[in-house]
């Protein structure tokens, strides 16, 4: 019985050291802030980030006003892309704005918006979030 005892308090006392360590300085965390939007694909060239890409690269514009708020920040940063309507999903690469983009919607190349519907299609509701800075692609 003694043992059953000593056993508990023992795994409660680890908790209780566990629970409070605390994270250090240099851990780079992030809220992940989902959006909900519109998806629709357009033809690639040079984007607003002032790289040039083409229509097989899987890459996205953010709304214009979003890139404008942001100052630009989020050239380069990975985003995951949920078609709503199917489940599938996308990683692609912010490359450029949208002057014709509500805030929360994106726009696609095509190899981006292939990857989770037809170009037929032409215009989705998909969720979205950015991927953490450091994330660098598929």
């Amino acid at each position: 019985m003694s043992r059953i005892v000593v056993a508990i308090v023992t795994f409660f006392l680890y908790l209780s050291v566990v629970d409070a360590v605390p994270i250090p300085d240099d851990v780079d965390i992030e809220k992940r802030v989902s959006h909900e939007g519109r998806g629709t694909w357009y033809e690639t060239g040079l984007g607003n980030c002032g790289w040039w890409n083409n229509d097989n690269d899987k890459i996205v514009a953010i709304a214009k006003s979003r890139y404008d708020a942001e100052n630009g920040s989020n050239c380069g940063q990975w985003m995951q892309i949920v078609n709503k309507a199917n489940g599938r999903s996308v990683m692609a690469k912010t490359v450029d704005s949208c002057e014709s983009c509500g805030y929360d919607d994106i726009d696609m190349s095509p190899a981006a918006f292939n990857a989770i519907s037809s170009q037929d299609v032409g215009l989705l509701t998909v969720d979205w979030h950015f991927m953490n800075k450091a994330y660098h692609g598929p």
